[in-house]
Formats: C-alpha cells, sequence, structure tokens
C-alpha cells in the first residue's frame, strides 16, 4: 500500500511539472514590451506581427510578406526601419496601436 502512495505521489507530482511548463504563450508578459504579439489593422487590411527585435506584415487575404524591418522599442514607441530602409513609428495609446510614416495614410491597429 505504501508503495502505491510512493508511486501515485510520483506521478502526480511529473504530470504537475510538465503540465506548468509545457505551454508558453506568443507573447512574453516578463517582457513588459505592450508591442511583442499580433495586430491587425482596423480596417482589416494588414496584420503586423512584432518579435522582440523585428516585425513582419502582411496584407490579409494575400500570400506572401508585404513588408519586414527591425523595431527599436523605447516604453510605448517603436521605431521601424523596413528593410528598404524606409523609417516609421509606431505608438501604442490604450489599446490602439497607429504606425506614422509607413503607409500613404497613418494606420491604426487592435492587439489580436
Amino acid at each position: 500500500m505504501k508503495k502505491a502512495f510512493v508511486l501515485f505521489t510520483l506521478l502526480a507530482v511529473v504530470v504537475f511539472a510538465f503540465g506548468f511548463t509545457s505551454c508558453k504563450q506568443e507573447a512574453d508578459p516578463e517582457s513588459g514590451n505592450p508591442f511583442i504579439g499580433t495586430w491587425i489593422s482596423t480596417d482589416g487590411v494588414f496584420k503586423i506581427v512584432f518579435t522582440e527585435t523585428d516585425f513582419t506584415l502582411y496584407q490579409i487575404g494575400e500570400s506572401g510578406i508585404e513588408g519586414a524591418g527591425w523595431c527599436d522599442y523605447n516604453g510605448n514607441r517603436a521605431y521601424l526601419t523596413t528593410i528598404d530602409e524606409r523609417g516609421g513609428s509606431a505608438v501604442i495609446s490604450g489599446d490602439i496601436l497607429t504606425i506614422y510614416d509607413l503607409f500613404d495614410d497613418d494606420k491604426e491597429f487592435i492587439k489580436q
């Protein structure tokens, strides 16, 4: 009986250990960086994905990448540089991300 209790306890410890470590979120909440993750434009045309160092821009419904580049984060502002060296910036205000100077008009995005 004691052997069965020890085996059950050991099995429970192993299951709980894997249960707590097996899932990872896309954006690391520990980083404190509000940009990291996937954002969808309010007009539903674009999706932009931010990581710790770069971004990738997609046009929804189309295959391939619309644009990509590097990010320099500074609080609620990010400075963006595309592969073809166009510059822009992104600012978070509340739940809205606004991107300036990468499109013909400023675009607003909501985090997905």
